[in-house]
């Protein structure tokens, strides 16, 4: 497990699966710094919670799943039950 200067965690829970966490960090700069390129790199699952803050560093190929959230929902009239999406 890693801890990044600007509290980005990487938790790696065997040698094929990581999961990152990119709430804390404000620039791509931050991500690109904690060696993210190198795990993409990796024959592995890469959790990646908040990637869409930083869409320019996540592989082209990659599977998104997106949970709205409950005031998104409400908003359009959806029921606030979270329904995963996959892009």
């Amino acid at each position: 497990m890693g801890v990044a200067r600007a509290f980005a965690t990487i938790h790696e829970y065997s040698p094929r699966v990581y999961h990152v966490d990119l709430y804390r960090l404000e620039e791509p700069r931050e991500a690109l710094a904690l060696g993210l390129d190198e795990i993409f790199d990796r024959d592995a699952v890469v959790l990646v919670e908040w990637g869409d803050r930083f869409p320019q560093i996540l592989p082209a190929e990659r599977i998104e799943i997106l949970w709205p959230n409950r005031a998104t929902q409400a908003s359009r009239g959806m029921n606030p039950a979270l329904q995963p999406q996959l892009r």
